[in-house]
């Protein structure tokens, strides 16, 4: 669900704060469609990075309730 919700935000921020940064006098076509490619590469790039970083989550959850629980009963089963 946060996917869908900070992908856009973070296009629409970013966008607007180079957009802040470039200030054409006139907006031409040209830039319009750099703005949107901006739009779509930082909104693709934040997607990524909160799926990946979801997986690490997930990833280091269950590393850590393997080795709280796989360690103990381990040293348990071998004293």
């Amino acid at each position: 669900m946060t996917i869908p919700i900070v992908a856009p935000l973070t296009g629409a921020i970013t966008t607007v704060l180079i957009y802040r940064w470039t200030a054409p006098s006139h907006l031409t076509t040209g830039w319009i469609i750099g703005y949107a490619a901006i739009f779509l590469v930082t909104a693709w790039m934040s997607t990524m990075l909160v799926y990946v970083l979801r997986r690490l989550l997930v990833a280091a959850a269950i590393a850590g309730a393997t080795l709280g629980i796989g360690y103990p009963a381990w040293s348990l089963w071998l004293s």
